[in-house]
């Protein structure tokens, strides 16, 4: 069981990827999505979703993704974009699921754009430093991604 973190149900390029990874999952496993910002939801998005996946109610908030983690009994979490990340974190650091986490350059214009940590990327660097922290184990080959994690908690102070 898989549930997909969504950043929000607008175009863009993080909703869009996660709902065709969603449809292409769903062809093998039960597949769920939740939207992290549910004010922000198009109806022309949500028809890209394939009717094998299941769209949850979204209030945005952790403890109720918490409660989809637990009681779908959902064994990996993939998340889009840091906020979703950080919503995620909020909610299931503590349980026994294995997460992913898909990023869209948000960590990395962070790094390469210092300037722009206001509240909002004050949050994706902790996102980035809690993520380091908690998840010892990174595929072979995503050092880099270690090292942008690392240098945008380093960015946001």
């Amino acid at each position: 069981k898989i549930l997909i973190t969504l950043p929000d149900l607008e175009f863009g390029g993080g909703p869009i990827i996660a709902i065709r990874l969603a449809n292409f999952l769903a062809t093998a496993h039960e597949v769920y999505l939740y939207n992290a910002q549910p004010h922000l939801c198009d109806e022309r998005v949500i028809s890209f979703i394939d009717s094998k996946v299941k769209l949850l109610p979204s209030s945005g908030l952790p403890y109720e993704l918490r409660c989809y983690i637990v009681d779908l009994q959902i064994e990996i979490v993939n998340s889009h974009v840091w906020w979703a990340d950080k919503l995620v974190f909020q909610a299931a650091a503590a349980l026994p699921v294995q997460w992913t986490i898909s990023m869209h350059g948000c960590y990395e214009a962070l790094v390469e754009h210092p300037e722009i940590a206001h509240a909002r990327t004050r949050d994706a660097g902790l996102v980035g430093g809690l993520s380091l922290r908690h998840a010892p184990e990174v595929d072979e080959g995503d050092g880099a991604v270690r090292g942008w994690l690392r240098r945008a908690y380093d960015a946001a102070g």
